[in-house]
C-alpha cells in the first residue's frame, strides 16, 4: 500500500502519542487531551481481569475496570493490543489468531468502532505475528521502539520490519507526579 495522503491541512509531519494497558493514570491523561483540544491511541487489552495492578518506579498501577472504559477513552482512538497481553510470538497460529481477532471484535462491541490499529505486547514480533496482523486486516501496527524520524514508513506495517537498536527514549522529567496531580493552575 503507499500512503499519498498527507496528514490534516496538508502537512507533511505529525506527532502522535500512544498508551497501553488502559491504566488509572489515563484518566487523568484524557481529561488533560480533551481540556487541550488533543488526541491520543489508547492500545487497550479486552481480556485482562480488571482488578490486576503491579509497581512502577514506587507507583501502583491498576487497570480501570472494562466496563468504565468507553467513558474514560471517549472522543481518542482505540487499538488492540491483544486481549491477555501475551508475547505474540511464543504463540501458535491459532492462539495468536483468537488473541488479535478476539481483542478487535471485544473492543469494537465495547466502544461501538471500529478498531483498525495494533500495539505490539512487549515490542515484540516474528514473521509469523506481522503476517496474522495483515491477513486480519489491520492498517496499522507499532512497536515500543521509536524511529527516530518524522518519515513515512513505506507501508503501514514498516515500523515492526526496520527495527533498529536504538535505544527507548526516557522521560527525564516526573511525568507520574504530574498526572497523579489534581488539576491547578501549577500544571496550566
Amino acid at each position: 500500500m503507499e500512503w499519498k495522503k498527507l496528514y490534516p491541512g496538508g502537512k507533511k509531519k505529525a506527532v502522535t502519542f500512544s498508551y497501553d494497558d488502559g491504566v488509572e493514570q489515563d484518566i487523568r491523561l484524557t481529561e488533560l487531551f480533551r481540556q487541550y483540544g488533543a488526541k491520543a491511541t489508547f492500545n487497550l487489552n479486552s481480556g485482562l481481569d480488571e482488578s490486576g495492578s503491579w509497581n512502577f518506579k514506587g507507583v501502583e498501577v491498576r487497570r480501570i475496570p472494562f466496563a468504565q472504559m468507553p467513558e474514560v477513552y471517549c472522543g481518542q482512538e482505540i487499538a488492540c493490543h491483544a486481549s491477555t497481553h501475551p508475547h505474540l510470538e511464543e504463540l501458535s497460529p491459532r492462539e495468536l489468531h483468537w488473541e488479535l481477532w478476539n481483542d478487535r471484535k471485544t473492543l469494537e462491541h465495547r466502544f461501538g468502532c471500529t478498531v483498525s490499529g495494533m500495539a505490539l505486547p512487549y515490542g515484540t514480533w516474528n514473521p509469523q505475528v506481522r503476517e496474522t496482523i495483515e491477513k486480519l486486516g489491520f492498517s496499522f501496527c507499532r512497536t515500543v521502539e521509536s524511529t527516530h524520524t518524522f518519515e513515512r514508513p513505506k507501508d503501514q506495517y514498516a515500523i515492526i520490519l526496520s527495527r533498529k537498536n536504538y535505544p527507548l527514549p526516557v522521560w527525564t522529567g516526573d511525568f507520574l507526579s504530574y498526572l497523579r496531580a489534581p488539576h491547578s493552575e501549577q500544571y496550566s
